[in-house]
């Protein structure tokens, strides 16, 4: 039982890992890349392995606002795919609403 519960607990905290926002494409159907590069304006290109063949690029690295992104695949062999071109804004976090307030 004490197994159960343990599996529950780390399947629980695993998925709330894994629920930040990222920007995701549809798989490879071929299955020949194996990794995800994208470039915001002039900047520096950005590696990152894909998952299964497709794109999933987190979001938390970057700054609040508008960002667009040229988003590649590549080869083993160093091929790269044509750039796509992908706009988002990500928001602030919620400023908390002070409650309760009383005179003490």
């Amino acid at each position: 039982m004490k197994m159960l519960f343990t599996a529950c607990l780390l399947f629980a905290f695993s998925t709330l890992a894994l629920s930040a926002p990222f920007i995701v494409s549809d798989p490879d159907p071929a299955g020949s890349v194996n990794r995800c590069v994208y470039q915001e304006g002039v900047g520096v290109p950005v590696e990152t392995v894909t998952f299964s063949y497709a794109c999933h690029i987190d979001t938390a690295a970057f700054s609040d606002g508008a960002h667009t992104l040229q988003i590649w695949f590549m080869n083993q062999f160093n091929g790269a795919s044509a750039a796509v071109s992908f706009t988002f804004t990500k928001e602030p976090p919620p400023v908390p609403v002070p409650q309760n307030i009383r005179i003490q």
